[in-house]
């Protein structure tokens, strides 16, 4: 029996790609998408005939979202490279709308599969790149507050590395968050690890503010002592 998905979520596309028969085809072969985007990647080893009539290898699916945007918006700005081979389609559905191999699909799986896609898993966690601005304005309030416990629990269970810095004494400051002693140590001689109360105690200070970021796991010295320079 075909897939017949209740909606055109995210979560509808990934069935469609995992399961849903007969949506591709080379020649006189039928697949499903995952038969040809294999790879934890969605990449595959395989060549085909692409849209610019060469054998071309399956095309990794991570990072499909920075291509959105190619076609001109109201306010005249390009954001993307476009779709295809050749970058020509605007957005996936208009690559799977266009494309020999898709015709298959119906435009509420073409929605799904495209949700899906902007969506696809990687290996960073969703929070790497989070990051919370920290002033003595703001330090007690209940939205910045679940913000922090949040990076803590995210930096504790490895998802991602705890990097602070900001400006403390009149100078620049830089912090890295220890898990296995829950604090947050410096990079400054002499200064001493604090916890996450003692840090921000510290923007009473004039002018004094923290930016608390999630970074990539391995970002920071493994021994949490120093924010690795690059």
């Amino acid at each position: 029996m075909p897939l017949e998905p209740v909606g055109t979520g995210a979560r509808d596309g990934e069935k469609i790609f995992l399961t849903k028969k007969e949506v591709g085809r080379e020649g006189k072969t039928q697949f499903r998408c995952v038969d040809c985007h294999v790879n934890s990647t969605g990449s595959g080893g395989f060549g085909f005939t692409g849209l610019i009539d060469q054998p071309t290898k399956v095309a990794q699916l991570r990072g499909l979202q920075e291509r959105d945007g190619r076609k001109p918006r109201t306010e005249g700005q390009f954001a993307g490279f476009g779709f295809g081979a050749d970058g020509s389609k605007d957005d996936p559905i208009a690559f799977l709308a266009k494309s020999h191999r898709f015709d298959t699909l119906t435009q509420g799986e073409k929605e799904s599969l495209q949700r899906f896609l902007f969506a696809f898993p990687t290996e960073i966690a969703p929070l790497v790149g989070f990051t919370r601005t920290v002033t003595s304005s703001n330090a007690d309030t209940a939205q910045i507050q679940t913000d922090l416990q949040l990076l803590i629990a995210q930096a504790q269970l490895g998802k991602c590395d705890l990097i602070v810095t900001g400006f403390l004494d009149g100078r620049q400051a830089e912090f890295v968050y220890g898990p296995g002693m829950d604090t947050f140590s410096p990079n400054r001689e002499g200064d001493k690890p604090m916890t996450l109360p003692m840090l921000l105690a510290t923007l009473e200070q004039l002018r004094a503010v923290l930016s608390f970021m999630g970074a990539p796991p391995g970002s920071i010295a493994g021994d949490h002592t120093a924010v690795t320079r690059r």
